[in-house]
């Protein structure tokens, strides 16, 4: 039992770990700055467990010009093994918030 726990705090540890990063995240894709510091979060997204190879996780920012992004981040095996940020009409963040609901 003593393991199973301690291996959860662990995991909880990393996951803490990768949010602040994501918090704390300023990033320049074509000449645009997405700067999480700077924008609201709308909704958060968890596909899958933390640690699942598979698993991923969407974020939906706002800014305060309005401007909207999508950052996408996952195991391995996702379909986001690595970083995406997309950035998303007024209309289409709101299409993919009701698609997430």
């Amino acid at each position: 039992m003593y393991t199973r726990i301690m291996g959860q705090l662990e995991d909880i540890k990393a996951y803490d770990e990768i949010n602040q990063e994501v918090k704390d995240m300023k990033k320049t894709v074509r000449g645009k700055v997405y700067d999480t510091e700077e924008m609201t979060v709308v909704k958060k997204v968890p596909h899958g467990e933390f640690g699942d190879p598979a698993g991923y996780e969407e974020t939906l920012y706002v800014a305060e010009n309005g401007s909207y992004f999508l950052y996408n981040f996952g195991g391995e095996t996702s379909p986001y093994p690595t970083e995406k940020l997309t950035s998303l009409s007024k209309a289409k963040a709101a299409a993919w918030e009701k698609e997430n609901a």
